[in-house]
C-alpha cells in the first residue's frame, strides 16, 4: 500500500511540474490541503456589512460604492481560497440561510427607524445652518436658555420633527412591505 501511494505521489509531482493535472491528480492534491473553516464567519461578515449599510446610509451615501468594491475583492479572495488554499467544503442541502434571514430582516426594520431619525435630525440641522431659526450674531448670548434655536429640535419645530420622523418611518416601512409583497422570494425560473 505504501509503495502504491509513493508511486502515485511521484507521478503527481511529475505531472505538476508539467503544469497539467488530471481530475484525479487535482483531487489528490486538494485532499492534502487543510479543511476550509465553517461559513459562520463569512455570513457574520456579510450581515455586519449589510447592517451598517442599511442603518447608516444617509450619513455616508458613498458607503454603497465602497461596499460594492469590497464585495468584488472579497469574492475574488474567497474564490482563490476555495480553489487553491483549502479543501472544498462538502455541499449540504439547506432549506434557507437559517437564523441569518432573521438578522437581515431585523437590520432592515431597524434601519427604517435609524434612517428616519437621521433624516429628522438632518432636516433640523439643515434648518439651523440655513438660518431658518434666526440665530443672532456671534456676539449675542449663545446659551440654550437665551436662544432656543441652538437646540436641534427647538420648541416650535418639535412637532415638525415628530411629523417628519413618523412620515419617514411609515414611508420606509411601506417600501419594505411593498418590496416583500411584490417581489417573490423564490424567482420563477428557480421554481420550474
Amino acid at each position: 500500500m505504501g509503495r502504491r501511494r509513493r508511486k502515485a505521489a511521484s507521478q503527481h509531482t511529475a505531472s505538476r511540474r508539467q503544469g497539467v493535472l488530471s481530475d484525479e491528480e487535482a483531487s489528490f492534491e486538494q485532499s492534502t490541503l487543510p479543511q476550509i473553516q465553517d461559513l459562520y464567519l463569512e455570513y457574520a461578515e456579510m450581515c455586519i456589512q449589510y447592517g451598517y449599510l442599511v442603518m447608516f446610509a444617509p450619513v455616508f451615501p458613498v458607503c454603497f460604492l465602497i461596499a460594492a468594491l469590497n464585495n468584488v475583492i472579497e469574492i475574488r479572495g474567497d474564490l482563490m481560497k476555495i480553489l487553491y488554499l483549502g479543501r472544498r467544503p462538502v455541499p449540504r442541502a439547506a432549506k434557507d440561510i437559517g437564523v441569518w434571514y432573521f438578522f437581515l430582516r431585523l437590520f432592515t426594520i431597524t434601519g427604517c427607524f435609524t434612517n428616519a431619525g437621521i433624516i429628522t435630525i438632518g432636516v433640523n440641522t439643515w434648518k439651523l445652518q440655513a438660518g431658518v431659526f434666526n440665530v443672532e450674531s456671534p456676539g449675542d448670548d449663545l446659551s440654550v436658555d437665551a436662544n432656543p434655536a441652538l437646540i436641534p429640535f427647538d420648541y416650535l419645530a418639535e412637532l415638525d420633527a415628530h411629523v417628519v420622523f413618523l412620515a419617514s418611518v411609515i414611508l420606509l416601512l411601506g417600501a419594505h412591505l411593498g418590496h416583500e409583497l411584490l417581489v417573490p422570494s423564490v424567482p420563477k425560473w428557480v421554481e420550474s
